[in-house]
């Protein structure tokens, strides 16, 4: 025996009982006295003992020499790390022919790298070990080798390893690999288990290793988060063929992001004819930004492009930048009906993290663009489609440590993008380029300025707020949106500054509390509006007068307010107590003329008439009218106490009947006529856990009459200063109301039966304790086959009373109905067998009695694959999008796909 089969041992350490260990050394210790007595000479006798006897470690050639010896050459082990090994049935060592033999749940490890089976054999010469599973009588194999390095973990039918060469070959090996099992009927494994060889291979794409969906390979090499790297290979459908087949094929193995071509959807509209959808590239700039470019061709000429930017840095800030710019070509270019249209929108969404920093914070929400963006783009989804507004809004807020001050900047726009009607024939746009705020949160400068007491007087419970801000506000039309009308677009930007501030306190006075408060506001402009007359048209003109100007305006109130409780008990029956909650409120205002309006002949032909030099101004002039008003408000709260179903620590608990109902008024003392304000009432609740209902309804206390006009042909419905009590004997008629009913979250555990266990029945009868006897509890009913569902709806009801003018004998008279307009809104799913998931969004007009617009959509999970369908049934976007695909994103573009726009007069597949 040499040298290095010493060193093997002495790395090897056993995990068998002491006496088994001290046996073995013994056995081991007269084999070497006899097969190497030189080996044997060179060690102390007490040395050579007590190394044998004690747990084996790693030892260089030096610390067994001894002083009388020259130090010879020193050898390094290519073992570099003990072998641990054990076998729950046996072990056997031949020393003869360098080998130990493991049997039963053997197991070797080596570092990192751990090897199990039924049998292990491991060869001290060439650092070689061996594994294989057992076969029973029946053919049965169990114990098959399982080789894990680190993250590394392969399960094959036999497999050898090699220490030296940390090289390993396995026979019918299967492993985990990103996103899927791989299977092979010869693999060598090299470098520690980061490249892996395999002859005869089969790639499963699929969380389900006994999936029958497989890629079938003559020659693999795997590297390690890197890549897959094949020859030709074909899919096979349960060991079928098919015909796609690839000359060789490279997929990424790691979960890195990777750049890569996308590929596209294809199908055929209408009107645009074939196409290829989001066919593009996709790049990951960095850890923290990616990049994906898309485009949409069209075989009739019309085309898009989409850039989408996705960037997320943890703790700090996450957000996407989406540019689209679309060209629709529709009809012959030789025919009259052709015509060409380009649209673009600018989408931008920006979030910061709180804890990035606490004190300021900067977001946005931008989308902006043509207003016919979503109506070029064929491939936009139903819910954008549907859209006529857009709204935008950057802002930038700033807090100062231990200060009530904050600053804000903001700039955004609102777009209207209905488009088409007599009243806006073009899409409106309101621009806000920018904002300034100052504000100052409520502060209390009286408190402890003259009294040190800790108790607050009066004074010095005033709080004190104040806010200013500057904004430049432009409104344009989208055809007036060009560079080349910049000079004009800039003539109309209309830009102000607004002060406000506000004194309040809060008084106590018994169960009262009163609250006054003084608010005052001040305006700046930089430009007013006159009007002159102009000789061409003989009429007057509005005229901008450039220079600066203010208007103020103050408002004086006090409000006060109380509670008043009201209990209903009930001796028998679940409910014990209903309480009545009512809330009233008195409030006064008062408030002087400010009218700035200019009076003169200024009206048509020369009349009387008056104009406000803040016409069209950012924030307006001040209020016309003095004001004395004082109005009263009641809210009303009314909920259940009741006996509790469950075994809670608490037997009762509270039901709301109605959370809230609320009614209110105002009378203006200094109006000449129609002082009474209409009644407001609205109200909420719930119908149940999963129900609410809100009503609102306005009422008006004063009559209405028709008065002919100068002609005498026609009629003006007016207000007049008469109490409707008085011609029809009710308070006040019905104008206007609402009521909404919404339910969410319902869904079919709500109707599963059976009886809580505490709530067992007791019978009547008594056993030999005395004590009541429970009744038998009621069997349940096994749902064999069950529809998981859930479904959301919104009913909406409107009524409004119509008033028109009729011709009687005697004169005009005025004639009443009701329009009534109800819609309900519908979404929900339905899955069936956890492998198939519907989904539906739609809704019924009951006035024009038809569906509103409707998407269906399909999902059937196929195991490794997945079929899903979109369905517009009908309307303008009548289409259907039919896929299916491989749902591991590695295999994500290898999918069967329909898409086809339709027309209205077009069937599905026909």
């Amino acid at each position: 025996m040499d040298f290095n089969l010493y060193l093997a041992i002495s790395k090897i350490k056993h995990k068998r009982p002491a006496c088994t260990t001290l046996f073995g050394c013994f056995i081991l210790v007269l084999v070497f006295i006899n097969a190497v007595p030189v080996l044997a000479q060179t060690l102390p006798e007490k040395a050579a003992a007590d190394t044998l006897l004690q747990p084996l470690v790693v030892m260089e050639a030096d610390t067994i020499a001894t002083d009388t010896l020259p130090k010879g050459p020193q050898y390094k082990s290519p073992i570099a790390t003990e072998i641990v090994y054990d076998a729950r049935d046996s072990i056997d060592n031949d020393v003869i022919n360098k080998k130990v033999y493991l049997y039963g749940d053997a197991m070797v490890t080596y570092g990192t790298i751990t090897l199990q089976a039924a049998y292990i054999e491991y060869d001290f010469g060439s650092y070689t070990v061996t594994a294989a599973g057992v076969q029973d009588s029946a053919g049965v194999w169990s114990g098959l080798p399982h080789f894990k390095d680190g993250p590394n973990e392969f399960d094959g039918f036999d497999m050898q390893y090699n220490f030296k060469s940390k090289k390993a070959y396995v026979r019918k090996v299967f492993t985990e690999v990103i996103e899927g099992t791989l299977t092979g009927r010869e693999v060598k494994i090299v470098e520690g288990g980061d490249i892996i060889y395999v002859r005869k291979g089969e790639f499963c794409p699929c969380a389900d290793p006994n999936a029958h969906t497989r890629i079938k390979v003559g020659r693999m090499k795997l590297i390690k988060n890197d890549k897959i790297v094949t020859g030709p290979g074909y899919l096979t459908l349960r060991n079928i063929p098919t015909p796609l087949a690839f000359p060789f094929g490279f997929f990424p193995n790691t979960e890195k992001k990777q750049a890569g071509i996308l590929i596209p959807s294809y199908g055929n509209g209408q009107q645009q004819g074939y196409f290829l959808n989001n066919f593009g590239f996709y790049a990951p700039i960095n850890e923290y930004i990616d990049n994906k470019i898309l485009a949409d061709v069209y075989s009739r000429g019309s085309w898009g492009l989409n850039n989408l930017t996705n960037y997320n840095r943890r703790y700090k800030y996450q957000g996407n930048l989406n540019l689209q710019y679309f060209v629709r070509k529709q009809g012959d270019k030789e025919l009259f009906n052709y015509s060409q249209e380009s649209s673009f929108n600018v989408g931008w969404r920006h979030t910061q993290d709180i804890k990035a920093k606490p004190n300021s914070n900067f977001s946005a929400e931008l989308n902006a663009g043509s207003s016919n963006i979503y109506r070029n783009n064929l491939n936009s989804t139903q819910n954008d489609f549907l859209s006529n507004t857009f709204r935008s809004s950057i802002r930038y807020q700033q807090r100062f440590y231990d200060s009530p001050w904050s600053f804000n900047i903001n700039a955004g726009h609102d777009q209207n993008t209905n488009i088409g009607s007599t009243t806006n024939p073009e899409a409106v746009y309101n621009f806000i380029l920018p904002e300034l705020a100052v504000n100052r949160a409520r502060t209390f400068p009286l408190d402890g300025l003259i009294n040190d007491n800790p108790k607050q007087r009066a004074y010095e419970k005033i709080g004190l707020t104040y806010s200013s801000a500057f904004q430049n506000r432009l409104m344009a039309n989208e055809s007036e949106l060009a560079l080349n009308n910049w000079d004009n677009l800039r003539n109309n930007f209309r830009n102000g500054v607004r002060h406000g501030a506000t004194l309040t306190t809060s008084l106590k006075t018994g169960p009262v509390s009163i609250n006054p408060s003084f608010s005052y506001n001040e305006r700046w402009y930089f430009s007013t509006i006159s009007r002159t007359f102009d000789d061409n048209i003989q009429g007057f003109v509005p005229d901008t007068i450039s220079g600066f100007d203010r208007n103020n305006d103050w408002n004086l109130s006090v409000s006060a307010t109380t509670k008043v409780f009201g209990m209903y008990t009930f001796r028998t029956g679940r409910i014990k107590a209903i309480r009545h909650t009512l809330t009233p409120s008195v409030s006064y205002s008062a408030r002087p003329d400010f009218d700035a309006r200019v009076f003169g002949f200024y009206g048509p032909n020369g009349t009387l008439g008056s104009y406000s030099p803040y016409d069209g101004a950012v924030f307006g002039g001040p209020p016309s009218g003095q004001a004395s008003s004082l109005s009263f408000t009641l809210v009303n709260n009314v909920e259940a106490k009741m006996l509790s179903r469950n075994d809670t620590a608490s037997k009762f608990m509270k039901v709301p009947l109605i959370e809230n109902l609320t009614g209110g008024t105002s009378y203006n003392f200094a109006a000449d006529s129609l002082q009474l304000a209409p009644i407001n009432i609205n109200g909420r609740t719930k119908l149940t856990k999963y129900a609410n209902i809100n009503a609102r309804a306005l009422f008006e206390p004063y009559s209405f009459v028709a008065e002919p006009n100068a002609t005498g042909t026609a009629a003006n419905i007016r207000k007049v200063d008469r109490f409707y009590f008085g011609n029809s004997g009710k308070l006040a008629s019905f104008e206007t109301g609402n009521v909404a009913i919404n339910a969410n979250g319902l869904n079919n555990k709500m109707f599963k039966g059976g009886r809580a266990a505490s709530e067992e029945a007791v019978v009547e009868g008594k056993d030999g304790s005395g004590e009541p006897l429970p009744a038998e509890p009621a069997k349940s009913i096994v749902r064999v086959f069950e529809i998981p569902w859930s479904i959301n709806f919104g009913y909406s009801l409107d009524a409004r009373r119509m008033r028109e003018s009729i011709m009687l004998p005697e004169g005009f008279g005025i004639q009443e109905s009701f329009e009534i307009r109800q819609s309900l809104q519908v979404n929900g799913t339905l899955e069936f067998m956890k492998k198939v998931k519907v989904s539906f969004n739609s809704g019924y007009d009951f006035e024009t009695k038809m569906l509103t617009p409707t998407t269906l959509f399909f999902v059937v999970d196929l195991n490794c694959w997945e079929f899903n369908a979109r369905v517009v049934p009908f309307g303008e976007r009548k289409s259907f999008n039919l896929a299916l695909f491989i749902k591991s994103s590695m295999l994500k573009d290898l999918k069967l796909e329909m898409n086809r726009n339709l027309g209205q007069g077009e069937n599905f597949f026909f």
